[in-house]
């Protein structure tokens, strides 16, 4: 690589200052010294630092100490063990992973997964790692009591049904033999449904019990949690909980479904078919007992094909599972010493549904860049892993340090810490901003906010248009006053897959007959006129009956109205709620009444969603790996079980096609060119508004760390942490 020497210098004093604090060099040219410790604060750190059942707040410690098998680039490109160059929002940089992930298909729609780590690697301990570590790892990640973070269970593996039920016949059992027994039950199956409610109630009233110990308005009308869950689920009226025991009501609800599931979901969830998937799994599960007592000892789509490599086989294949593989680690086995480990003998290390002590258990070494040291004082020491397969990292000392929210700022902006790698408070971003000596970068992509429409309730293109031109060009003002700091307006429909997806500097629903009536250079009051007078342009156009000296609608056109109804989640955010607020006010100002419904539960508001009674519906979306196109717009997710996310009631032949052709296609620039074409459709459509993307920042102290904006390029696949090793790398190549 050639660099002028002006660029050197700077990148060598960037580098070592980056990495030390206040590092120096000696006489050897070749020699980085940094005897300071990067210092990085948090006010969030958990003390869960086990690599299967870390959470978000301890995930950092995780990735310092583990490396994932399966590494992705910031756009979300799947690294393999040769180098990956990208180029990304303007900058290039470089991955490498551990092993490599290929995937072949067969006609089926199955896949085979091959993992093959790359050669030599080794533990911080001096430990060689080898394929049945991993399969150590999947065997403890595909445990019927496995309750964490890893996505791997959703993989529809061969045989991973049949080892979790012990059962080898339950996925040879058809839907159409299950259909049959459901119209005709068994005792046996009847049974085993009884089973299943009182399972679903048992938890039902551990989420009761959850629920009072954190305040909840129940506890100013009933005196136990027993009570509460009684008189919320009780199916007979008269049933008085006052003189039982958490679990006699447990059981005695149970008595009163019997084995009426469809009650069950609809008193639960308001959805008769809530539970319709988890019966039929029930009922399938007792068709193979009946004809089949023998165990199952391993999973059999998983294969060990040598010390380097194994495969994963899948019965069917969506592109977007490989992102399923997210944090996955590779760990040492032998440091859980739980059970004896023999592949042969289908003895994998693992106490089968029960995890307890590797729950328990935290292992401070691994493939890591650093190892972890000692935790005293609040504080995580790290130092670096000499064995750490890119080489071992020139920044030779990290330190987490725990400090509580209220002194975070100031310990960054006195040089306490350096950085802070948790999210803030709006206050604090607000305060950082206005520090020139700190530089913030988004990070902790935290959720999605969006307005739909029910297609089958406002029918007119033009008008579902219209309508959401009026709202998105109230988004800023409703994020400014609210969230303000801590969330991103949108003007793309967002998928967890898709950064093609997510282009925020273009505006969408802002033009009329293709001229644009704003763009971001508008001034806010400006946006919203003329963004009111397109939408009376547009429904008067399409019939709507106009009284210009009144500036009021006085009647709506065929198969429209003059009122309708926005249903809005509870988990909705205080800036989407000032949205509604904010058009409905306006809309008043023109004759149409626009009523807002507050759903008293989600359940309540997807069912209701479900069954056409909102014209546009509001929600949040936390959980953004959960969002995916696929189970949103596609017409086969339109419908009541608790799996159809279609609230749009969108049922478009060609929008169907792509999402098809996404879930198979794995070639990034194609993908990126499907996901272009389906935006142009769901704009035409004008079914959903995505108003935000809540975020949060990194914070660097300038003064200690010269700040260049490329090394901590977040996204929802790539933290700066993963690659701390690239400070190393630039420092190397310049040397």
């Amino acid at each position: 690589m050639k660099l002028n020497k002006n660029l050197i210098i700077i990148l060598i004093t960037l580098c070592v200052l980056v990495l030390s604090g206040c590092g120096k060099k000696d006489d050897n040219p070749d020699k980085i010294i940094t005897p300071t410790p990067l210092v990085i604060g948090y006010d969030n750190l958990s003390s869960n630092y086990n690599p299967f059942f870390f959470d978000k707040r301890s995930l950092d410690v995780v990735k310092m100490v583990h490396t994932p098998v399966v590494l992705f680039s910031r756009s979300g490109k799947l690294v393999g063990s040769s180098v990956l160059e990208e180029e990304y929002n303007g900058n290039n940089y470089t991955y490498q992973s551990i092993a490599d992930l290929s995937v072949s298909l067969n006609q089926s729609n199955g896949a085979i997964y091959t993992i093959t780590l790359k050669e030599g690697i080794v533990y911080s301990n001096g430990d060689a790692a080898v394929i049945d570590d991993l399969i150590f790892s999947l065997y403890v990640l595909l445990d019927k009591t496995y309750d964490g973070e890893v996505l791997l269970n959703e993989l529809d593996i061969v045989g991973l049904k049949n080892y979790q039920l012990n059962n080898p016949l339950f996925e040879s059992i058809t839907d159409g033999e299950v259909e049959a027994e459901l119209s005709n039950l068994s005792s046996a199956s009847i049974a085993d449904i009884r089973d299943f409610i009182y399972e679903k109630l048992y938890f039902k009233m551990e989420e009761m019990k959850t629920e009072f110990a954190e305040g909840s308005l129940y506890q100013s009308i009933f005196e136990y949690p027993k009570d509460a869950f009684a008189a919320l689920y009780r199916r007979d009226v008269a049933y008085d909980s006052s003189s039982k025991t958490e679990a006699e009501v447990i059981s005695d609800l149970a008595l009163q479904y019997d084995y009426d599931y469809q009650m069950l979901g609809y008193i639960l969830y308001k959805n008769p078919n809530y539970f319709n998937e988890e019966v039929m799994d029930v009922v399938r599960l007792a068709l193979a007992k009946a004809s089949s007592s023998e165990s199952v000892n391993n999973i059999s789509g998983i294969v060990r094909i040598n010390d380097l490599s194994l495969s994963i086989e899948t019965a069917s294949f969506k592109a977007q599972d490989i992102y399923k593989f997210m944090n996955l680690f590779l760990v040492p086995r032998n440091a859980f010493k739980v059970l004896g480990y023999d592949y042969q003998a289908n003895s994998f290390g693992v106490e089968r549904e029960n995890l307890d002590q590797i729950k328990e258990k935290t292992v401070f070494y691994g493939l890591g860049a650093y190892k972890f040291v000692k935790e005293e004082n609040n504080t995580i020491y790290f130092e670096a892993n000499k064995d750490y397969y890119l080489g071992e990292a020139l920044l030779k000392y990290v330190q987490f340090r725990k400090i509580i929210t209220s002194e975070l700022k100031t310990s960054l902006e006195n040089g306490t810490i350096d950085m802070i790698s948790s999210p803030l408070l709006a206050s604090t971003i607000i305060d950082l901003k206005a520090n020139e000596d700190i530089a913030l970068k988004k990070s902790f992509y935290e959720g999605y906010g969006y307005l739909g429409i029910n297609k089958d309730n406002i029918t007119d293109d033009d008008v579902r248009y219209a309508f959401l031109m009026l709202f998105a060009s109230y988004r800023f003002k409703a994020l400014t006053n609210t969230l303000g700091h801590q969330a991103e307006m949108l003007n793309s429909f967002y998928d967890c897959k898709s950064i093609a997806l997510n282009n925020p500097n273009e505006y969408i629903y802002n033009s009329k007959d293709e001229v644009e009536i704003y763009n971001e250079d508008t001034l806010m009051p400006d946006k919203q006129t003329s963004a009111l007078n397109a939408f009376v342009e547009i429904l008067t156009t399409n019939g709507y009956s106009y009284n210009t000296s009144l500036e009021k609608f006085t009647a709506a056109s065929e198969n429209n109205k003059l009122t309708y109804k926005l249903y809005i989640s509870p988990y909705a955010t205080t800036s989407l709620n000032r949205l509604a607020t904010e058009v409905k006010a306006v809309l008043d100002t023109k004759g149409i009444t626009l009523e807002l419904v507050y759903s008293k539960t989600e359940a309540e508001f997807v069912m209701d969603v479900k069954d056409d009674k909102a014209d546009f519906f509001i929600q949040f979306i936390s959980d953004i790996k959960t969002i995916n196109v696929e189970e949103r717009y596609h017409s086969a997710a339109i419908g009541t079980d608790a799996n159809q996310f279609n609230y749009f009631k969108l049922n478009n032949n060609d929008i169907d096609i792509l999402i098809e052709e996404l879930m198979v296609e794995l070639d990034d620039l194609e993908r990126s060119l499907i996901y272009q074409s389906l935006q142009d459709l769901l704009l035409i459509e004008a079914i959903e508004l995505p108003v935000f993307q809540k975020i949060n920042y990194i914070a660097i102290n300038k003064t200690r760390i010269v700040y260049l904006d490329s090394l901590f390029e977040n996204t929802v696949y790539f933290r700066w942490l993963d690659n701390i090793n690239l400070f190393n790398n630039l420092i190397e190549e310049i040397n």
